[in-house]
């Protein structure tokens, strides 16, 4: 056998295994790109789902405002309440004390 023909069948079996190993490579690159392509795509939904479902930033404020607000009366309320009540409570206070005057001085009176 010549030396010629066994180099030749050694290149051509190399080229052969070079070029399936280009071809495998290039479907595994061709493949990363669609799955590129797919997660592209899924994030672009993502981002659209998340703009519509989540309330905006100034929203949120004008409702935390509106909801301070809200607090805001009720406290105001809440204290109108407790004053009055506050009030009545001081009424009945002066009340019991002068009734139990009264019973000191009768007792007093008596004694």
């Amino acid at each position: 056998m010549d030396y010629q023909i066994l180099f030749n069948v050694a290149v051509a079996i190399i080229g052969a295994l070079g070029g399936w190993i280009m071809k495998l490579a290039y479907q595994a690159i061709d493949e990363l790109k669609c799955n590129h392509k797919s997660v592209s795509d899924q994030i672009l939904a993502l981002n659209l789902k998340l703009a519509l479902e989540y309330v905006q930033k100034n929203d949120f404020k004008e409702l935390c405002a509106k909801i301070e607000g809200q607090f805001d009366k009720m406290d105001d309320r809440l204290c109108e309440k407790f004053k009055v009540v506050g009030d009545q409570l001081d009424i009945i206070e002066r009340e019991m004390e002068q009734k139990i005057e009264r019973k000191a001085d009768r007792h007093e009176r008596v004694a």
